[in-house]
């Protein structure tokens, strides 16, 4: 009896944790889950916030940049409402009726007609399989034109800039960019568009928006449009209808950007990227298509600092390569004269002419004289000698589908080439 009372004991001593100490360990679990959960999200919150800025907004930036530089205008927006797989998904939409000036106002993309000074800015989404197609930036892909959060970038440009051959000068564009403060005195144009960031109100060429982690307004990359969008002017800030809203009502040429906040209800959380490409007073391009530098001075490539010679028009660091060249003097930089200006060889003396010397040189003329040719250019001059051409016993016949190119004055065989 005792052995069973003793028996019994063991087995009670064995037992784990009792339900009071298991409780406690899931609270304590709980606790520390809870704690690892939040530093995640806050992780994966600022990750998605730092692609936004970096990559997104900046790279996507950068792209639409690089192709208006390379182009000379700005492509015009793709449609918002539409989902990949379908046929015009990130493709910028042109007008049927007239493609050199004007997009299309198909698959949501808006023209609004009162940006600045009455011009008309169009609204939509990144064209980013256009950017892809063209080749603009190696490192460009289609998941840069949608933010951190999966959401479409918002993109406006004024009309004007997507025309062939734009002008593409600084303070040509048409959209207003201003801070999320209200303005209740001054003129008509701060109380209605806030403080312009901009130094010259409603210039800036484009702009690009992240709809943030809420995503009002913003268009979901199937093309579905998040939270609707009703038109509505910005008028206090404390009003979650109010910034947000201007941002994304796509009824005028107006973004706002400023402060993050999101303080019982009170929320503000878009990005702004302002787009403002200038070809600028340097350069000029002509009916012809041709890029004219319009500077007085020097254009650099490679140098920069006392590097420069500014006694070039054109001054190049390393090789340059043409496969036609047109010049009045070709000079090399490394000897001088005796008022030190490099030493320079009239381009006339390739053609044959002017400042030529008997092969003695004995006296400069101004062509070989009659019976004489050039054979060489040195020292600056055209050096001239009796040609003494020998033709091979039973004369000289290229073989079929040759010409004579090149004939010797010391006698040399000629040289054929093909036709």
């Amino acid at each position: 009896m005792e052995k069973s009372v003793s028996s019994e004991k063991r087995i009670y001593t064995q037992q784990g944790f009792t339900t009071i100490e298991l409780a406690i360990v899931i609270i304590i679990s709980g606790f520390i889950s809870l704690m690892l959960l939040s530093v995640y999200s806050q992780h994966v919150e600022h990750e998605r916030k730092q692609f936004t800025l970096n990559e997104a907004l900046n790279l996507t930036g950068d792209t639409l940049v690089e192709y208006a530089s390379s182009m000379q205008r700005y492509p015009c927006p793709a449609g918002p409402n539409l989902a990949p797989g379908d046929l015009n998904y990130g493709i910028e939409r042109r007008s049927a009726g007239n493609p050199m000036e004007e997009c299309a106002t198909v698959d949501g993309i808006i023209a609004v007609n009162n940006g600045r000074d009455g011009r008309t800015v169009y609204i939509g989404a990144v064209p980013s399989q256009t950017l892809v197609n063209d080749g603009f930036i190696d490192y460009f892909t289609p998941a840069m034109a949608l933010d951190g959060w999966g959401n479409k970038l918002t993109y406006a440009v004024t009309r004007d800039l997507i025309a062939q051959n734009a002008e593409l000068q600084e303070n040509d564009g048409g959209i207003y960019v201003s801070d999320n403060v209200v303005v209740t005195t001054g003129s008509q144009e701060d109380r209605d568009h806030g403080y312009s960031i901009l130094e010259t109100p409603g210039t800036a060429h484009a702009v690009l928006v992240s709809h943030g982690p809420n995503g009002h307004g913003a268009f979901t990359e199937s093309g579905v449009e998040l939270d609707g969008c009703s038109a509505n002017t910005f008028q206090s800030p404390g009003n979650f209808t109010a910034e947000e809203q201007e941002n994304c009502d796509r009824d005028d040429a107006i973004f706002i950007t400023g402060a993050k906040r999101d303080v019982d209800g009170d929320v503000f959380d878009d990005y702004v990227e302002i787009l403002n490409y200038s070809i600028g007073a340097l350069w000029e391009m002509n009916d012809d298509n041709e890029l004219i530098a319009k500077n007085e001075g020097t254009v650099a490539v490679g140098l920069e600092g006392n590097a420069i010679d500014s006694r070039a028009k054109l001054h190049v660091a390393g090789k340059a390569k043409a496969n036609r060249l047109q010049s009045q003097n070709l000079c090399d930089s490394t000897r001088v004269d005796a008022n030190g200006d490099p030493l320079c060889m009239p381009s006339d003396l390739i053609s044959g002419r002017n400042a030529f010397e008997i092969e003695d040189g004995a006296n400069a003329l101004d062509d070989c004289p009659d019976g004489q040719v050039m054979n060489r250019i040195a020292n600056n001059r055209g050096n001239c000698v009796t040609p003494t051409f020998s033709m091979p016993n039973g004369g000289f016949t290229c073989p079929t589908g040759h010409v004579i190119t090149t004939l010797f004055s010391d006698g040399s065989p000629p040289v054929c080439s093909p036709m």
